[in-house]
């Protein structure tokens, strides 16, 4: 049975996953040791706030969002721009990061 979404810990680890990241990689971003990201996700420990805007920026969502799981816009825009879809990257970034995955990556025009 999948996890709730409806606090903190758990949201943290669904967007961790969704971008792929391991509690490594977000302890690394977000400047904290990977224990407190495990404290989230298992024990519901809620950063303090410097340390939630880090996590936010982090996982590309608002602080609001992480804090309650509500988007500050009603409209729905808040939610189009809480996940980035890959068209929102460049080639570059995305070289980038397959490349930070140990991965190597080669461009070469298309045969016409």
């Amino acid at each position: 049975m999948a996890k709730s979404n409806n606090n903190f810990g758990s949201r943290v680890k669904v967007l961790r996953e969704a971008r792929n990241m391991s509690a490594s990689d977000l302890a690394k971003l977000a400047d904290v040791t990977p224990t407190a990201v495990w404290n989230w996700e298992k024990n519901g420990v809620t950063p303090r706030l410097e340390t939630l805007a880090d996590v936010a920026k982090a996982l590309d969502v608002t602080v609001e969002f992480l804090r309650t799981g509500v988007n500050p816009s009603s409209d729905g825009t808040a939610a189009a721009n809480a996940t980035k879809q890959i068209e929102d990257y460049s080639l570059e970034d995305l070289m980038r990061a397959i490349e930070a995955k140990g991965f190597s990556v080669s461009v070469s025009p298309k045969a016409a």
